[in-house]
């Protein structure tokens, strides 16, 4: 049959559709229920009313069942008498069988292969009155061989008893019997053959193997186990009764605590039920179908007696065993007989027919007939009936359907109607399988108790699967009203971008709305340089998340330590942002794919930082970048939601004070880490300052600030050797044309050291071919001797290389060497081309340059008159926001953004009822894709860094770091800090499942966490957040939000 199946839609409609045709005829054709569904007029209460009928019907419908596999109504009273005593109930299945030996013996049966032999005679005889002369003849003649064999076979019985029983709690010794039988039968098995070849028909017989029983001498299977106690509780007994003799059903669900007609406590308990029990049912099913059928009676398999010469009878012996359906054929004088269903119950081999009887009463036939084998025909469209596995229960009418008629649900006397229609349908079933089956008190195997047992079982698990569909549908109903009304299935993508639009109206109100993350890098009144954002990888057009922002002016330096003995200070702006995620469910969402974005635009430069906050005013760097020049950087980020507040307590409730102290320590680095920061450090007035210049000097100068750029990063040239250091008063043109004039002489030192550098290795070259041409001398006695000046010219001005002293290897170059011919020309291009090469290798390497100066690590005191009003820093203004300031809520204080994950998550302990507010970790990716543009006359390039390709760029922008801050002596003040705080709400189920399963409106609950985490970020109350019509509906929904004011 089946196990206990997941909801098939397909399947339960076929099941209704069946329904419906026969409740016309049991109810009356003028009423018309019909399947709940979106075009059903109906209200949401009538969900709840269907959801207690199909349960009620489904709960009678089972208690026919079992009445029909012997429960009386004495012991269903006994059994709610348990029940009210606070009791449970169980039924227990067990069985046993085993067999032995009754007698062997020997039959000889005949091989279907037989041989003729046929032999010719020919013979001469000689005539002589013939005037042929000679006159030859000839005669044949044939013999049968037949090949018999004698088969030893052993004749078993085996014997099977099987109960019903019932305890309470776990008194086992007390149990009541509900049923028991016991049955054996005869298990006739062959084993060993022999063959012999004879003339005529003598035999001989090898050693048959050892004979096998067909089970084990005696086997005691596990009892089968089920708990009754739930469905006996939805048993009532009242004084009239219909279709249930006295006892009705009385499921409810309890309207305050469910959330849907399908998520409630009552309906949970119901289906765990339903499910142990279709699990039961197919595992007493299987016992007889499997076992007993299919392990046991099928091993029977006697051999058919032999066919003797000396025979004059023939032995006819039955091929179709009792209980096989079959239909009349070939009646000629009952012609009308042909076509009726009869069973075959027994062979009466002294008349040589089969004796059976009709199937149906109403098919006019006599009780009894004797009918040869060739008048019968095995229906094998019925399914044999003789088999147990072929029993269908697919007509019996199931009357848990959930129907609607002008919008009531079917009740009262129709639903008894309705029940009563389904126990006339089994009790048909069993009727016909009455006339299949013998009586239980005839000894077969396979009785009608047997068959009961299992149409019983196929039946209830039929109702129990289609029970759970029916349930199942109801809710998947809500699915599609929810999404007929909106128009489309609602995805999490789609929540967020509601979310973006309702929170901004939310708080716009009280004039917080959140803002997008997405700023420019860019001075007063100057073209920006690039453009930070975090991007929605997954929505449409990657837009920038929406974050709570806070404006700060802090009142000490924040700190970037580059090492342990140099620390960076950054004086720029501080933004602090409150962003709020949202998840459903165990599954990937769309909105959970961040990508924290960097671009650069052309002859345009700024540095990158990625860290987190470990203190007030520190910032731990993670990472660092220097982007320029049309760099296009994307950074994946990384989220780690931590285990809420309540659910943190509820971990350590039960541990010690020493493991609770841990917990709670490793919880707090854990808050505290979660505390995300990013600076970004403009570079033009930093090297404006550095380099003692006005502000704004580099704006213009393109080649200039891209000569700085390349001194600083690729050769890591000491500031002091290109800062402006003259009198204070000189002119804005005058400090730029000092410090290009600077520029100018280290570059001619490092043209120069290149020039040094490809000049040694044309002479490294030069002695290389030197050698291989010494080497080959003795290979080119007889070529024409090359032109006697050739090393002098080229080894000449070769400078220290004349010492060159040739080592014993190389001593026949030297003493052949004046008697070698010049190359050829095409020679001479192969020369030019070794020396080529490790010229241009030259040329592309940055030399490092020996000079005189100051080492980094130890940077000189700061240049007089580099700090007067004239070059004053005038570019320390924050990255402008593309939205406007007036949205901006800003404060001035040194606060402690670390401590602002513990102050949420003491919050969220309090307020946060539902459980679902999480801090969440955020960190950078370890896979960074970088578009780059190596110049002007080139595509951009994409770019996959690895963990080395961002470690080599930490370190070139730490570099340049510790070389425009003078090793952290030189403030920076052209940077700004953003400091992203991040909370995520998570629901148990997906999007949908939130609203249809668990009954919850996800906006509300996000509200509420908008309004607890835009309180914390901007440090006012709740109620000033939103405006008076929000703030009043928010409290009558989260009293506790603003009770804590």
């Amino acid at each position: 049959m089946m196990k206990f199946q997941s909801y098939d839609e397909a399947r339960f409609r076929a099941n209704v559709n069946q329904a419906l045709q026969q409740v016309q005829s049991i109810l009356d054709t003028t009423r018309h229920p019909q399947l709940v569904d979106t075009t059903t007029d109906h209200v949401y209460s009538d969900k709840f009313v269907l959801a207690e009928t199909i349960t009620n019907t489904t709960v009678a419908t089972l208690r026919t069942a079992l009445t029909k596999l012997g429960v009386t109504e004495d012991q269903w009273t006994q059994w709610m008498e348990w029940v009210e005593n606070k009791k449970t109930v169980t039924l227990r299945f067990q069985a046993s069988d085993g067999c032995s030996l009754l007698k062997e013996n020997v039959v000889e049966v005949e091989d279907p292969t037989t041989a003729t032999e046929k032999k010719t005679t020919t013979s001469t005889a000689v005539s002589s009155s013939s005037w042929m002369g000679s006159v030859s003849g000839s005669s044949s003649s044939s013999s049968t061989t037949k090949v018999t064999r004698k088969i030893k076979q052993a004749h078993w019985r085996v014997n099977v008893t099987h109960s019903f029983s019932a305890f309470a709690a776990d008194d086992t010794e007390h149990a009541v019997i509900i049923h028991e039988r016991e049955a054996s039968t005869i298990i006739i098995m062959g084993a060993g053959t022999s063959t012999t070849t004879t003339t005529t028909t003598t035999t001989t017989t090898t050693t048959p193997t050892k004979m096998k029983p067909p089970i084990p001498e005696q086997t005691i299977h596990k009892f089968i186990d089920l708990n009754l106690t739930w469905f006996v509780k939805q048993l009532k007994k009242e004084q009239e009764g219909g279709a249930s003799a006295g006892v009705a059903a009385q499921f409810a669900i309890n309207r305050d605590t469910a959330k849907t007609p399908r998520r409630n406590q009552e309906i949970e308990q119901a289906l765990l039920f339903v499910k142990q029990t279709a699990d039961w049912m197919y595992k007493v099913e299987t016992f007889f179908t499997k076992r007993v059928e299919e392990t046991i009676l099928k091993q029977h398999n006697p051999v058919t007696v032999a066919e003797t010469s000396s025979s004059s009878t023939t032995t006819t012996t039955a091929t179709m065993a009792p209980g096989t359906i079959c239909r009349l054929q070939n009646i000629t004088k009952e012609p009308r007989f042909n076509g009726k269903q009869v069973v075959i119950k027994e062979y009466i081999d002294s008349q040589q027919r089969y004796r059976v009887e009709p199937l149906l009463a109403s098919d006019g036939l006599p009780t009894s007939l004797l009918v040869k084998g060739k008048d019968l025909a095995e229906d094998t469209s019925a399914g044999n009936a003789a088999s147990v596995q072929s029993i269908t229960v697919d007509a019996i009418f199931i009357p848990a359907q959930p129907l609607l008629e002008d919008g009531a649900t079917v009740v009262g006397d129709d639903m008894d109607k309705l029940l009563a229609a389904h126990d006339k349908a089994l009790d048909d079933l069993l009727a016909i399988q009455a006339r299949v089956y013998p009586p239980q008190q005839v000894p077969k195997m396979l009785s009608l108790t047997e068959a009961t047992i299992v149409v019983v079982c196929r039946h209830v698990q039929r109702i129990m699967v289609h029970y759970q569909d029916g349930v199942a549908y109801l809710e998947k109903l809500l699915y599609r009203q929810l999404e007929a009304a909106i128009g489309k299935r609602v995805t999490p993508a789609d929540f967020t971008d509601f979310m973006r639009h309702h929170g901004r109206r939310l708080l716009g109100g009280g004039g917080y709305a959140p803002q997008p993350f997405s700023y420019a890098i860019r001075r007063p009144n100057h073209a920006p340089d690039g453009m930070l954002s975090i991007e929605n990888s997954s929505s449409p057009g990657s837009l920038p998340i929406d974050t709570m922002v806070r404006h700060v002016r802090p009142t000490a330096p924040l700190e970037i330590p580059l090492s342990a003995a140099t620390t960076v200070p950054l004086t720029g702006e501080w933004y602090l942002h409150g962003w709020l995620m949202h998840q459903f469910g165990n599954e990937t969402p769309t909105n959970m794919s961040f990508n924290l974005c960097a671009r650069a635009r052309q002859f345009s430069s700024f540095l990158l930082v990625i860290g987190t906050m470990t203190g007030a005013t520190q910032l731990e760097p993670k990472h660092a970048i220097i982007l320029q020049n049309k760099d296009d950087l994307i950074i994946p980020l990384l989220t780690e939601v931590l285990p809420s507040a309540k659910d943190f307590k509820d971990a350590i409730a039960s541990l010690s004070p020493e493991q609770q102290d841990f917990c709670k320590a490793f919880r707090s680095m854990q808050l505290q880490s979660s505390v995300f920061g990013v600076a970004v450090i403009q570079l033009k007035p930093q090297l404006e300052k550095l380099l003692g210049l006005v502000p704004g000097s580099l704006t213009k100068e393109i080649q200039l600030t891209q000569d700085l750029m390349s001194l600083f990063i690729d050769y890591q040239i000491p500031s002091d050797l290109l800062s402006f250091d003259g009198p204070d008063d000189t002119s804005r043109a005058d400090r730029l044309a000092a410090v290009k004039e600077h520029v100018k002489a280290v570059l001619a030192v490092i043209s120069s050291e290149k020039e040094k550098t490809i000049a040694n290795e044309e002479q490294k070259a030069d002695y290389r071919e030197a050698n291989r041409w010494g080497a080959m001398s003795s290979e080119v006695e007889d070529a024409p001797f090359m032109d006697a000046d050739y090393f002098e010219d080229h080894l000449k001005p070769m400078g220290p290389a004349e010492e060159y002293v040739p080592t014993s290897r190389n001593k026949k170059m030297g003493h052949t060497a004046k008697r070698m011919s010049a190359p050829q020309p095409h020679m001479r291009m192969a020369m030019a081309a070794t020396i080529a090469q490790p010229m241009a290798d030259a040329m592309m390497a940055p030399p490092r340059i020996e000079m005189q100066t100051t080492s980094l690590a130890s940077p000189p005191p700061p240049i007089a008159g580099t700090t007067t009003s004239t070059v004053a820093d005038l570019s320390t203004s924050p990255i402008s926001l593309l939205v406007p300031e007036s949205s901006l809520s800003t404060t001035s204080s040194a606060e402690d953004f670390t401590m602002l994950p513990k102050e949420l998550d003491a919050k969220l302990e309090v307020l946060d009822t539902d459980n679902a507010l999480r801090s969440t970790v955020l960190k950078a990716g370890s896979s960074w894709t970088l578009m780059r543009q190596e110049n002007l006359l080139t595509k951009p390039k994409q770019l996959q860094y690895g963990m080395d390709e961002i470690k080599h760029e930490k370190k070139k922008a730490f570099d340049l770091l510790d070389a425009i801050s003078r090793s952290g002596c030189l403030p920076i003040g052209a940077g700004e800090l953003h400091v992203i705080v991040a909370l995520s709400h998570c629901f148990e189920k997906d999007l949908i499942g939130t609203v249809v399963e668990d009954n919850i409106n996800p906006i509300a609950k996000a509200e509420k966490s908008a309004l607890l985490l835009a309180s914390t970020v901007h440090r006012v109350a709740p109620a000033q957040l939103a405006s008076e019509d929000d703030t009043k509906r928010l409290k009558t929904a989260f009293p506790l939000l603003f009770d804590k004011e």
